[in-house]
């Protein structure tokens, strides 16, 4: 036999020549451009531009931030199917795959949900482990921010053997990675400089004023940014009647910047949002973390047999133990309504308060 032609494969070694859009990756070439790990380097692809991970807004609350989990347009972690040699995984965090064994990844930048359901909307995310790995690889990595924080490491071991001419192959990994993260943004000057997306000042044209984020009153990136109707001081917004209605009270917009002592609150620049300034007395958010916790160890074993020319079998294993921890913000108490005859308040501001009737 000279030559052999092959008419028809389910087998894809090239994602333009399948019937779906797939881009095909192999790891060689995602850890070349970054050699920390396959999550990291997943990132640099377009397609997956705004996911949730360690260092992308990392002060959220609604969910676990520092998971690597895979988010196809941003339409949704939930409707990314994530596979594992074509077969669905638990759920969609990949620090569950054992890297090392991974040869390559193939996506499905289209939606697939007619033939995988409603889980692959956005698209599928197919790993493609070696299964005739032999040998024996080891990896340790680690790694400092130029600042001396944020130290991570990475060790793991693979292995891989082939018995009884070919017909069983074992393999199996070890893997650990460790970053401690880094619990507060101000450690960096971008973080105490409260950088935040707003609309600009609203502009009026012919006596209309745009709401924010449209052609004619677009958003702006505010730095400095407070909230003006909270203090890191205590601010007085409102006092009441005896009948619970607001009135202008003595203390109205007044802080504590010394104990005991009120002084007028401080206002800043405005923008196209009520309630936040640039500058001023308002307080912000300044405890969420600039980059979330994670601690992973994974455990991967795989026994496949060839038991005939037609007939195989294969068993595999995996554990995995994963952490993350980040903080989201302060603590804060508002909108609580205090007697204007407080013991903490200095005597001349009681009576004040009295001879107001607040």
């Amino acid at each position: 036999v000279e030559e052999v032609v092959v008419t028809g494969s389910r087998v894809i070694q090239n994602g333009n020549n399948s019937p779906t859009p797939v881009t095909v990756v192999s790891t060689q070439q995602l850890l070349q451009s970054t050699p920390s790990t396959v999550a990291d380097a997943l990132y640099k692809l377009p397609v997956f531009a705004g996911l949730p991970a360690q260092t992308r807004n990392p002060g959220n609350s609604g969910g676990n931030s520092g998971a690597n989990s895979l988010d196809l347009r941003a339409i949704g972690a939930a409707r990314t199917l994530i596979l594992f040699n074509g077969q669905r995984v638990p759920a969609n965090n990949i620090d569950q795959l054992p890297q090392m064994l991974i040869e390559r990844v193939d996506i499905v930048t289209g939606g697939a949900s007619a033939v995988y359901g409603s889980d692959a909307v956005a698209g599928v995310v197919n790993f493609i482990i070696d299964k005739n790995f032999n040998g024996l690889k080891i990896n340790g990595q680690t790694g400092v921010s130029k600042y001396g924080d944020g130290e991570t490491w990475r060790l793991g071991a693979a292995f891989g053997k082939s018995f009884m001419d070919g017909r069983l192959h074992v393999e199996g990994s070890v893997e650990h990675f460790n970053d401690p993260g880094i619990f507060s943004k101000l450690v960096r000057q971008a973080g105490r400089d409260v950088y935040s997306t707003q609309g600009c000042i609203p502009q009026p044209v012919n006596g209309v004023t745009s709401a924010a984020g449209t052609a004619g009153n677009p958003y702006c990136l505010v730095k400095d940014t407070r909230i003006s109707n909270t203090s890191f001081y205590g601010k007085i917004n409102s006092s009441q009647n005896a009948s619970g209605g607001n009135v202008a009270g003595p203390l109205n917009n007044q802080v504590f910047k010394v104990n005991g002592v009120a002084s007028p609150f401080v206002n800043g620049v405005l923008t196209g949002a009520s309630t936040i300034q640039s500058g001023g007395d308002g307080a912000y958010f300044y405890n969420a973390s600039f980059k979330t916790m994670l601690k992973n160890t994974q455990y991967f074993g795989r026994v496949d047999f060839e038991l005939t020319d037609n007939v195989n079998v294969w068993g595999q294993f995996s554990y995995v133990d994963g952490h993350n921890k980040n903080n989201h913000e302060s603590t804060e108490f508002r909108n609580y309504t205090l007697s204007g005859q407080n013991g903490f308040l200095a005597p001349q501001y009681r009576a004040a308060n009295a001879a107001a009737g607040v």
